[in-house]
């Protein structure tokens, strides 16, 4: 993905990878409470600070940590690793694997969770639309991703 700005942030919160995704992209769903049930899909997220799951296989590059995140319920929960992971997501077009840096592994989310804002900090634009749409699009408005929406989220 190219950068559209000057400054020195990495703006690469996605990264193109043409090797197979070990997961899906959507919109939202219920969360799962039993860890049997939880599934590689990656759900958009408007209310999450980070991206944040719960599935330690196929986590890339991770290290501890304890870093403290603030969820909606007002409660705070401790990330034990953060990490880069593989996604499999889909511009309309063509599937293809995106690395997503700066996963925060956290035991109590039962979704994994992309967060709008993170993306937002790395330019990467999120647009949803009446259609039960979500397009994720580059500093150039390119779609990265295109996301249907899963339940009533």
């Amino acid at each position: 993905m190219s950068h559209c700005s000057d400054s020195d942030k990495d703006d690469s919160s996605f990264t193109s990878d043409d090797s197979d995704g070990q997961a899906s992209i959507g919109m939202a769903a219920v969360g799962i409470d039993d860890p049997a049930k939880r599934t590689p899909t990656w759900l958009v997220d408007s209310g999450a600070s980070h991206h944040m799951g719960s599935r330690e296989d196929g986590l890339i590059g991770a290290v501890p940590s304890t870093m403290t995140i603030p969820v909606a319920n007002g409660e705070d929960v401790t990330a034990s690793m953060k990490c880069s992971c593989l996604i499999c997501v889909s511009d309309g077009c063509t599937n293809k694997a995106v690395l997503n840096r700066e996963v925060h592994s956290v035991a109590e989310v039962h979704q994994n969770l992309l967060s709008v804002t993170e993306l937002a900090d790395h330019v990467i634009s999120s647009q949803f639309n009446s259609s039960k749409i979500c397009e994720l699009k580059d500093c150039n408005g390119k779609a990265i991703a295109v996301a249907n929406r899963c339940g009533k989220w």
